[in-house]
């Protein structure tokens, strides 16, 4: 009864020391699979890139510490400790890679943090981009607007009938009669007319530019903070882990405390 009960704890050992090394091998294998199509030097790849890479990074730790908890259950139920020459101690390798990810991860956060702001000035020049070809569309959509209201104004006063008529029918306001009559009697303020009109308009539509282009950038800005602190942060915690882990076990295990 005694042996029965004895037995699992070496295979629940193994166990975890496989579940490790799994936990390890397959966010590498992810790792290297979202990087497809590798464009080292496109900063949009890297921004796809990295934050997948720093959501990825907590679980090789949590494969590393299964493994040594399988290790350390191995040892315990070993009937003496066998000396392994350290090259060939799987455990140190995994250390050495915890402090080479501590390394790697270090260097993501600037690299990041140097893309985001990279993609912030694209996004601003796109939306001032985008803001220019509305004013342009706008300045031609006017220029043909006051070009049919003239005709039109010129129609009405070459048909002092149709004005009348359309008076008479309730489709002209006096208002607008009595501009006629002031066109009628004085040419020149048709210019003004349609310059003050032009105005009015140009300036209803510059404020609703504004409204959209600084709603856009705010929008913007709020994205790339987000997505900035979020992997920059995570990228300088699983630094920090991945080093204090990797630099003092590699201490523990060179002086045999581990």
């Amino acid at each position: 009864m005694n042996e029965f009960s004895q037995k699992p704890a070496p295979a629940i050992a193994t166990i975890l020391r496989i579940i490790g090394i799994m936990l390890v091998l397959i966010p590498t294998v992810n790792c290297l699979a979202l990087a497809i199509p590798y464009d080292w030097g496109s900063r949009q790849w890297q921004l796809n890139l990295i934050p997948q890479l720093v959501d990825q990074g907590p679980i090789p730790l949590l494969g590393i510490a299964f493994f040594f908890i399988g290790s350390w259950m191995a040892r315990l139920n070993a009937s003496a400790l066998l000396e392994r020459r350290l090259l060939f101690d799987l455990r140190f390798w995994l250390l050495v890679l915890a402090t080479v990810l501590g390394v790697f991860f270090l260097l993501l956060v600037p690299l990041h943090l140097s893309n985001v702001q990279y993609e912030r000035s694209t996004a601003l020049e796109q939306i001032n981009t985008e803001i220019q070809q509305a004013q342009s569309q706008i300045d031609v959509q006017l220029q043909m607007q006051l070009q049919q209201q003239r005709s039109r104004i010129n129609t009405l006063l070459a048909n002092p009938d149709q004005v009348e008529a359309a008076i008479a029918q309730g489709q002209m306001d006096p208002e607008n009669a009595a501009l006629l009559e002031q066109f009628k009697q004085d040419p020149k303020k048709i210019d003004e007319f349609l310059k003050q009109e032009a105005d009015r308009v140009r300036n209803q539509a510059q404020q609703e530019i504004d409204s959209r282009r600084s709603e856009a950038e705010a929008r913007a800005k709020i994205r790339v903070s987000q997505a900035s602190w979020r992997t920059s942060i995570n990228g300088l915690v699983l630094a920090l882990t991945y080093a204090i882990v990797g630099a003092w076990g590699l201490r523990a295990i060179i002086n045999h405390q581990l």
